[in-house]
Protein backbone atom coordinates (compact mmCIF):
# COMPACT_ATOMS: atom_id res chain seq x y z
CA UNK A 1 0.00 0.00 0.00
CA UNK A 2 1.38 3.37 -1.00
CA UNK A 3 -0.30 5.68 1.54
CA UNK A 4 -0.51 3.55 4.65
CA UNK A 5 -1.31 5.33 7.91
CA UNK A 6 0.53 4.13 10.98
CA UNK A 7 -0.54 5.36 14.41
CA UNK A 8 1.74 5.20 17.43
CA UNK A 9 0.91 5.96 21.07
CA UNK A 10 2.39 9.10 22.61
CA UNK A 11 4.64 9.03 25.66
CA UNK A 12 1.67 10.18 27.80
CA UNK A 13 -0.37 7.15 26.77
CA UNK A 14 2.50 4.73 27.29
CA UNK A 15 3.13 6.20 30.76
CA UNK A 16 -0.54 6.09 31.71
CA UNK A 17 -0.76 9.89 31.91
CA UNK A 18 -3.67 10.19 29.45
CA UNK A 19 -7.17 8.79 29.24
CA UNK A 20 -9.77 8.25 26.53
CA UNK A 21 -13.34 8.67 27.77
CA UNK A 22 -16.83 8.52 26.27
CA UNK A 23 -19.76 10.67 27.38
CA UNK A 24 -22.51 8.44 28.79
CA UNK A 25 -25.21 10.74 27.39
CA UNK A 26 -24.23 11.52 23.79
CA UNK A 27 -21.33 9.16 23.08
CA UNK A 28 -18.73 11.83 22.35
CA UNK A 29 -15.17 10.56 22.76
CA UNK A 30 -12.39 12.73 24.16
CA UNK A 31 -8.73 12.34 25.02
CA UNK A 32 -7.51 14.02 28.18
CA UNK A 33 -4.00 14.52 29.51
CA UNK A 34 -4.63 13.08 32.94
CA UNK A 35 -5.30 9.53 33.98
CA UNK A 36 -8.66 9.61 35.75
CA UNK A 37 -11.87 9.85 33.72
CA UNK A 38 -13.79 10.64 36.92
CA UNK A 39 -12.07 14.06 37.07
CA UNK A 40 -13.45 15.21 33.70
CA UNK A 41 -15.79 18.20 33.59
CA UNK A 42 -18.85 18.77 31.41
CA UNK A 43 -19.07 17.18 27.96
CA UNK A 44 -18.39 19.87 25.33
CA UNK A 45 -21.25 18.51 23.17
CA UNK A 46 -24.14 17.96 25.58
CA UNK A 47 -23.09 19.21 29.03
CA UNK A 48 -23.36 15.80 30.73
CA UNK A 49 -20.87 15.12 33.53
CA UNK A 50 -20.88 11.29 33.50
CA UNK A 51 -18.00 9.64 31.60
CA UNK A 52 -16.97 6.06 30.88
CA UNK A 53 -13.33 5.12 30.43
CA UNK A 54 -12.62 3.68 26.99
CA UNK A 55 -9.95 1.01 26.68
CA UNK A 56 -8.30 1.36 23.30
CA UNK A 57 -4.96 -0.03 22.14
CA UNK A 58 -3.77 3.40 20.91
CA UNK A 59 -5.00 6.86 21.82
CA UNK A 60 -3.92 10.49 21.90
CA UNK A 61 -2.11 10.13 18.60
CA UNK A 62 1.00 11.71 17.17
CA UNK A 63 2.35 11.51 13.64
CA UNK A 64 4.36 8.33 13.07
CA UNK A 65 7.99 8.59 11.96
CA UNK A 66 8.50 8.10 8.23
CA UNK A 67 11.09 6.06 6.48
Amino acid sequence: MADEIVLEPTVAVMNGDAVVAMCRQCGSVICATHNDHRDLTDCPCCGETAWSKVDVPISVFREARRG
